[in-house]
This record gives C-alpha cells, structure tokens and sequence, in this order.
C-alpha cells in the first residue's frame, strides 16, 4: 500500500479549517476529505467535500479526484470515468494525488470492462510509484489485466508496440504464457529469449531472479490436489458450489 500522506486526523484538519479563511480553508477541508476517503469513510468525506468551494486548478482537480474516489467506493465507475475526464492539471498536482488519479483511471477501465486502458493507466504508474511494494502490486494488477486480453488482442499489440517498449515487453511476456501454457521446455526457452531481449524490463520483477528456478515448478507437475472447504454448518452452501464448480 502507499504510504498515506495524511499526518493528522480528520477532526484535526477540519479544526484547523474552522480558524482560517479563503483557500488555506479550502485546503484544510480537502486534508480532512482525503483523510476520510484514505480510511474508507466515504459518507463523511462526501459532507466534507460538499462544504468545499476551491478556486485554484490544482485543488479544484484535487475535489473532483476525491470524488471520483468515493464513485468507485460506490461501485459507480462510469460516474468516476466521467469526473476523471475533466482533470486538466494533472502534472501540477503532488506526487500522491497524481497516483491517486491514475489508480482510479484504472479501476473504472476495469471495472467497465475496458483492460487495455487499464493496463495504458498502470503503465504510467509504473513510473510515479515511489515504493517498490506499491509497484509490485501494481505490476501484479497489470499482469492479471494483461492476461485476461484474447490471444489475437496481444499479438496485435506486440506487433504494433516500438520495438523495446515497456508495453511491447509486457505483451510478449504475456504472450509467452498463454501459448507455452502446459510445455514446460518451451515456456523456459521461451522466457530466456524474453530476458535477453527485455533485459531491465519491469515485468522482470515477477519472474524468479534465475530461470533455473522456475524449473522446479515447470517440471514437476502436482499429482494431487487437495480442496478444502466448510461442507457443513453455515457456509455449507457456498462450499458445495465451489466443490461443484471444480469438479466440473
């Protein structure tokens, strides 16, 4: 997770804005919504933010993220897509607010269905992120968004990418495991000739750090597998679907 730079509570932000005037109020109120927002208090932020009148471009685009925010809290994307739309000045704002506006451009991409968007969106958080914990969970979030794309998708994409690119490498890789999936030498050589063509790329964090690693896994395919599930008592519902979704 990415550290929060919110150093006083909610109450203590809106206190100081109760002793000032014009835009210093203004920015003390959104501190205290940005708090809220941070620990899942979307309602109050929302009364917050609706006493809110900001004048400067840099906290009028910091509102509209906010609420944006709490649309996809609300599960309502399509209301956060549009709101993101009108951000003009992204590059003035802070380091932590720029994030904050990517990461909701990319879950409302997702969450209507849209991954490559999605993946464009974390692409460029790739590189604001400041934590190397932050960046490998969004390298995962665009890995799984990556995947998800048709085979035919990622082709077209590796093909049309500049030669090198961060997106060309993402696409290859991802290409690697869809058709290598079930052949085990060919995935290794395979991932070798990536690592040689891709060689500080950034995916390459979520491979073993040497591919003789990987062989353990490649080759030696489980024999059993043990499913686990509450086949009693009050979960016994939703452990019998999942029990007859697997087997089937």
């Amino acid at each position: 997770p990415l550290q929060s730079p919110y150093t006083l509570s909610a109450d203590a932000y809106t206190a100081m804005a109760n002793n000032q005037t014009g835009e210093e109020r203004q920015a003390l109120l959104l501190l205290a919504a940005g708090r809220l927002i941070d620990e899942g208090r979307w309602q109050e932020s929302l009364d917050t933010l609706a006493q809110t009148r900001p004048t400067t471009s840099v906290n009028v685009d910091k509102k509209t993220i906010f609420l944006a925010k709490i649309d996809l809290m609300r599960k309502r994307p399509q209301h956060a897509l549009k709101r993101l739309g009108s951000v003009r000045q992204v590059d003035e704002l802070s380091n932590y607010d720029q994030i904050l506006f990517h990461e909701s451009l990319a879950l409302a991409y997702k969450a209507l269905g849209k991954p490559l968007e999605s993946i464009s969106e974390r692409m460029k958080l790739e590189k604001i992120l400041p934590q190397s914990i932050a960046r490998d969970n969004n390298r995962r979030a665009l890995w799984l968004a990556l995947i998800s794309l048709p085979k035919a998708e990622l082709n077209t994409i590796a093909v049309e990418s500049r030669d090198g690119s961060m997106m060309q490498g993402w696409s290859k890789l991802a290409l690697i495991a869809r058709k290598n999936l079930g052949h085990p030498e060919a995935m290794l050589a395979s991932l070798q000739g990536w690592e040689e063509d891709f060689p500080k790329h950034p995916a390459r964090s979520l491979l073993p750090q040497s591919l003789e690693d990987m062989q353990g896994y490649l080759f030696n395919r489980p024999q059993h597998i043990a499913l686990l599930l509450p086949l009693s008592g009050p979960l016994a519902g939703p452990g019998n679907a999942v029990k007859d979704g697997f087997m089937a």
